[in-house]
């Protein structure tokens, strides 16, 4: 995947939850999803121009019956995916708003100049308003 894709779901409320923002070489799945042979709870949405490439399970599970190697990818990306989902488990648990936001700017920069600051809020778990604050704070410092 080349571009910027986040990943939401619509609470109760109605309102957009964006849980995970990708870039360029990951991978975007909703493995929950994959696991239990289910409907995702999940929406993907370009916010960029995207280059993507689809399989399909059956598709995967084909290839990694043909060349172990794609299995052995396929095994990376549910690492991958499980560590994100710890990461930012943890990161909610033990990080204050402002601490989160660092983490994002040390570990994803990219992320902070392409994807509006509506769905860099929602993914921090704080209100655009606050982001701004944040955002003039570390101008300032």
């Amino acid at each position: 995947m080349d571009g910027f894709v986040r990943t939401f779901h619509v609470s109760e409320q109605g309102e957009e939850i964006t849980t995970e923002i990708s870039e360029k070489g990951e991978l975007v799945c909703s493995m929950y999803s994959l696991l239990k042979n289910e409907k995702s709870f999940e929406n993907s949405q370009c916010i960029t121009n995207c280059l993507i490439c689809v399989i399909s399970e059956k598709s995967f599970e084909k290839l990694c019956i043909q060349n172990p190697n794609w299995f052995q990818l396929g095994l990376k990306f549910l690492k991958n995916d499980i560590l994100k989902k710890e990461e930012r488990i943890r990161g909610f648990a033990k990080l204050k708003a402002n601490e989160r936001y660092q983490k994002l700017l040390t570990e994803k920069p990219n992320v902070i100049q392409n994807v509006p600051i509506i769905y860099i809020a929602s993914y921090l778990g704080i209100k655009p308003e606050s982001l701004s604050r944040l955002r003039s704070q570390q101008t300032i410092s």
